[in-house]
């Protein structure tokens, strides 16, 4: 998979292209505003209508990112950091919550993937007839 990526690009788009691949996945984005890269809730970006460069920790960047489900959650962080000064979290869908991979950033994209569609196959399974989870 190819994202091409520069200042002028939207977070959402980047997202999305994301999400078309991994749909069990959540990719989020970050800004460091203490500069101590401990990330909390707080810095966590939730508007969908930003530029890369209104985040980006570099002030000149563009290229293509290529990336595969082979790839650790681990590698894609740090190269989305190092590439472009982009500070992401992957997040991995458990049932009915996004939990952070942490934990589990080497494991692949793919075998993040597969615990996240399983865990929702085995929740959607396991739910009494008439259930209705709220969102």
């Amino acid at each position: 998979m190819e994202l091409i990526i520069t200042p002028a690009t939207f977070l959402d788009k980047i997202r999305d292209e994301f999400n078309r691949n991994f749909p069990h996945l959540k990719l989020a984005f970050y800004k460091d505003y203490q500069g101590e890269r401990r990330l909390t809730i707080d810095e966590r970006i939730n508007g969908s209508r930003l530029l890369a460069m209104e985040i980006s920790q570099k002030e000149d960047f563009y290229g293509k990112f290529n990336f595969d489900g082979t790839m650790t959650v681990y590698r894609f962080e740090k190269l989305f950091l190092d590439k472009f000064g982009l500070i992401v979290q992957i997040f991995r869908k458990s049932a009915n919550l996004w939990l952070v991979t942490a934990g589990t950033d080497l494991l692949t994209l793919n075998d993040q993937e597969q615990i996240g569609r399983e865990m929702t196959l085995l929740l959607q399974r396991s739910e009494p007839v008439g259930y209705q989870a709220h969102a």
